[in-house]
């Protein structure tokens, strides 16, 4: 990721890169100026984050370390406002963990025992997956690539009525005609994925409870697990305060402050207060 100046002026240069695993999350850093000079700066952060997380959190610390370097009209030039919010899972539509979760349940019927041979499976499971037709759009990923369906290798062993009645001449007109159509197919496929979204919307919006907050409540805040009292094991804290709501931020984001602590810098979402009952 890079983010520069006018170059006619001079150059700022922000490159920012993650990485995240099982063990841990780590950044990098790397700021250009405009005399040549880089500073490198290497993040490892206390709570479990994505890949995405990961990056969010390098790309501010990079700003800040812009910031102190006097490169703010970098922000200004790009319309870009820094505020700082309480870590959280971005928002997603959740279409590539359903995807992972749809080919890992195929690959565990497929392995059973023999776990370790998951990558010669694959290949299998993802033809299957792109072959099959998908709920939301009642069309197949394939067909909406290339503009027809595929024959399956056990068509062909076992010859199934379209092999038995292949003709090249006939097929190849069916193809060109198939092709024609393929731009309204996609455009059918995509209302009915996008009336399906809707539903699905309105019954997760169903069973959603609002949450909101007014000026002056009293909230505690959930503990961030970088910070829990790993001495304490299960039985730390999960909640802290009280804090006092002192600013409304808008979209369910809150500015909170404790006595002796003062403001907190960063906004903190409302899903990770709830209100303190003396």
């Amino acid at each position: 990721m890079m983010v520069e100046q006018d170059k006619k002026v001079f150059k700022w240069q922000l490159r920012v890169d993650r990485s995240s695993n099982t063990h841990g999350s780590e950044a990098g850093v790397v700021v250009s100026t405009p005399e040549g000079d880089s500073i490198e700066c290497a993040l490892r952060f206390d709570f479990k984050a994505t890949n995405n997380q990961a990056e969010y959190e390098a790309l501010i610390a990079g700003l800040k370390v812009c910031t102190v370097l006097g490169a703010d009209e970098l922000c200004d030039k790009y319309g870009i406002n820094n505020y700082y919010a309480s870590p959280a899972y971005p928002q997603t539509n959740g279409q590539t963990e359903a995807v992972n979760k749809i080919i890992k349940h195929n690959l565990k019927a497929k392995l059973a025992a023999k776990k370790g041979s998951w990558a010669d499976k694959l290949p299998q499971v993802l033809w299957a997956y792109r072959t099959t037709e998908r709920g939301s759009t009642d069309e197949i990923s394939y067909s909406m690539a290339y503009g027809d369906e595929a024959v399956i290798l056990v068509e062909t062993s076992f010859s199934s009525p379209r092999v038995q009645l292949f003709q090249p001449e006939l097929n190849i007109d069916m193809l060109k005609c198939g092709l024609d159509e393929l731009e309204e197919r996609r455009e059918r496929a995509q209302i009915r994925n996008t009336a399906y979204q809707q539903r699905v919307a309105r019954y997760y919006n169903s069973h959603v409870r609002e949450r909101g907050f007014a000026l002056g409540n009293l909230v505690l805040k959930r503990v961030n697990p970088g910070t829990r009292d790993k001495a304490a094991g299960s039985l730390a804290d999960k909640w802290e305060g009280p804090y006092q709501i002192t600013g409304i931020a808008g979209h369910g984001a809150y500015r909170i402050t404790r006595e002796g602590l003062g403001e907190l810098p960063r906004l903190c979402n409302a899903q990770y207060l709830k209100i303190y009952y003396p």
